[in-house]
């Protein structure tokens, strides 16, 4: 029933395949620091397993909590990395 909702030339992805390759594009068409990376890595991983994120989120969860939350990812990323773009990539 899914594949035939989809159109007939797309790939139907696994929410791992469907983040990462969203991830590889903003990596891909952007410039970001070694710190930057290693907060779009975390990012990742939490897309996958959890399929979204919210600001909120980075004040929640613990490993974001550790590394600064919600006021270090907007100090890191300033204008670059809104999260209405991250809700684009899942």
């Amino acid at each position: 029933m899914v594949k035939h909702a989809a159109k007939d030339q797309e790939l139907i992805l696994t929410a791992e395949e469907r983040v990462n390759r969203a991830v590889d594009t903003i990596i891909a068409n952007n410039r970001f620091a070694t710190e930057q990376l290693g907060w779009l890595s975390l990012v990742r991983e939490h897309l996958i397993e959890n399929l979204s994120i919210s600001e909120d989120d980075l004040e929640q969860i613990p490993i974001f909590q550790r590394i600064g939350g919600r006021a270090k990812a907007r100090q890191l990323f300033q204008a670059k990395l809104e999260f209405r773009v991250l809700h684009s990539l899942v």
